[in-house]
C-alpha cells in the first residue's frame, strides 16, 4: 500500500524546487491559454502536461519512483516533442502572424510558461534517466537526505515474513555463505553451498536498492549500502545474496532490500 511521505520531496531541494516551478509554469500557461480562446489539440496538451508533473510528484511523495522509472522517461519525451510545436504556434500568437490580431500579452503568457516547462523536463530527462550513483542521478536520490525513513536492522531485514520458517532460512543462508558449519538440526544438503569455495567468481548480474541497509558491525560479511545503490550479484538464490559494490568492497546482502 503507498503511502505518502513529504519528506520525500521536501529533504530534496532539487526535487522541491523543479516540481514547484513546473507547477507555477503549467499555472501560467493555463492562464495564457484561456486568454486565448484557442481551440484543439492545446487543450489536450495542457491537460496532459498537468497529469505528467502531478503524476510525477505524486510517485515522489509515495516514494515508488524507481518503479515507474523508465515509464516517467517516455511520457517526458513525448512531453518535449508535444511542447515544442506548442511554442511555435504561441510565438506566431504572439507577433500576430496567427488569427486577426496581435495577442502578444496571452501569447507571451503561454510561450514563457511553456518554455520553463521544456527546460525543467529536459533536466529531469538528465537526472532521472541517469544512474544512481552518477553526478546527475545523485540528484533525484531524496532518500538520502532523509535517512530515517527506513528502519536500520541488523541481522533480519524487516521486509522477510514474520515467520520461525524464513528466520530459519535467512539464518542458514547467511550461515552458508559465511562458510560457517550448518546448524546441528540441519542437514548439509539443506545449505547453500559456500560462495567460498569458487576460486574465481563472477558478478555477471547488476541490481539496485530499493532501501538502504547499514551492516551488523559484530559481522563482517554483511555488507552496508544505500538506497539506489548499483551492486553487482553472483548469485540470486537463496535470502542472503554475495554482492560487490562500485569500490571492489565485497559481501553478503539481504534480498528481500532489491528488486
Amino acid at each position: 500500500m503507498m503511502q505518502f511521505n513529504s519528506a520525500n520531496l521536501t529533504d530534496n531541494v532539487f526535487l522541491l524546487v523543479t516540481s514547484v516551478f513546473s507547477l507555477a509554469a503549467w499555472v501560467i500557461s493555463f492562464g495564457g491559454l484561456c486568454a486565448l480562446r484557442v481551440l484543439g489539440s492545446s487543450w489536450w496538451i495542457m491537460i496532459f502536461e498537468l497529469l505528467l508533473v502531478v503524476g510525477i510528484i505524486f510517485l515522489i511523495l509515495t516514494d515508488s519512483f524507481a518503479q515507474y522509472r523508465l515509464v516517467v522517461l517516455a511520457f517526458l519525451a513525448v512531453s518535449i516533442s508535444y511542447l515544442t510545436g506548442e511554442l511555435t504556434l504561441g510565438i506566431n500568437l504572439t507577433n500576430g502572424s496567427v488569427g486577426y490580431y496581435n495577442r502578444g500579452g496571452a501569447g507571451g503568457a503561454y510561450v514563457a510558461g511553456y518554455i520553463i516547462l521544456v527546460i525543467i523536463h529536459i533536466v529531469w530527462v538528465f537526472v532521472f534517466g541517469s544512474e544512481p550513483h552518477s553526478y546527475f542521478g545523485q540528484f533525484a536520490q531524496h532518500g538520502r537526505n532523509s535517512v530515517q525513513q527506513q528502519p536500520h536492522v541488523n541481522s533480519i531485514p524487516p521486509a522477510a515474513p514474520n515467520n520461525n520458517n524464513t528466520n530459519i532460512e535467512m539464518t542458514q543462508d547467511k550461515t552458508a555463505y559465511e562458510g560457517g558449519a550448518p546448524p546441528a538440526n540441519q542437514s548439509p544438503a539443506l545449505t547453500h553451498p559456500s560462495m567460498a569455495t569458487s576460486p574465481v567468481l563472477e558478478y555477471s548480474e547488476r541490481v539496485e536498492a530499493l532501501h538502504e541497509y547499514r551492516a551488523n558491525p559484530e559481522d563482517p560479511s554483511e555488507l552496508s549500502f544505500e538506497r539506489g545503490d548499483i551492486l553487482e550479484i553472483v548469485d540470486r538464490r537463496g535470502n542472503w545474496w554475495q554482492a560487490r559494490k562500485a569500490d571492489g568492497t565485497t559481501g553478503i546482502i539481504p534480498s528481500n532490500y532489491f528488486a
